[in-house]
């Protein structure tokens, strides 16, 4: 028993710098990323009105968190080096699906053609609230994958 115990700790252990690096890894792709647009995908108006959210609750939320970081947000296109765009698709029985992506311009080389493709993504499914309850604990969600994307972001633009 405690054979078996030492060596799950030591595997736990080697696993942990292994789990740090993959993070920088992701996180690598937002290097000099510093100004954003944020979009927000279409909300279906049956859905706002059966579930409480809109795209302003969204829109709010989402700048929550990213006001905790040094990024900027700004509406100028010719300013931004990408853009955050936030989707949310929701069924009948209020479980949601949020997206979270930052997409921006890259150059691809052999044809010199530009194309906006995103660089961090994450996704997180919300289930067990329906309504007007649903809402909240949607905004919520959506504020902890925007905390990730701080996370992430500070982690390679310090």
């Amino acid at each position: 028993m405690r054979v078996t115990t030492t060596i799950c700790a030591l595997l736990a252990l080697m696993s942990i710098p292994t789990a740090a690096s993959a993070q920088a890894i992701e996180a690598q792709p937002l290097a000099g990323l510093r100004a954003f647009t944020i979009a927000i995908g279409d909300l279906d108006e049956e859905d706002e009105m059966s579930c409480g959210v809109t795209r302003t609750g969204l829109y709010t939320s989402l700048r929550s968190a990213l006001n905790q970081s040094d990024m900027r947000i700004t509406d100028n296109v010719q300013a931004r080096d990408g853009i955050i765009y936030l989707s949310v698709t929701l069924l009948s029985s209020c479980a949601a699906f949020i997206s979270l992506e930052v997409k921006t311009t890259v150059k691809i080389e052999k044809s010199n053609a530009r194309v906006v493709t995103p660089v961090w993504e994450r996704g997180r499914l919300r289930t067990g609230f329906t309504g007007k309850n649903a809402g909240a604990a949607i905004r919520e969600s959506v504020e902890e994958t925007a905390k990730l994307l701080v996370t992430d972001w500070s982690s390679i633009n310090k």
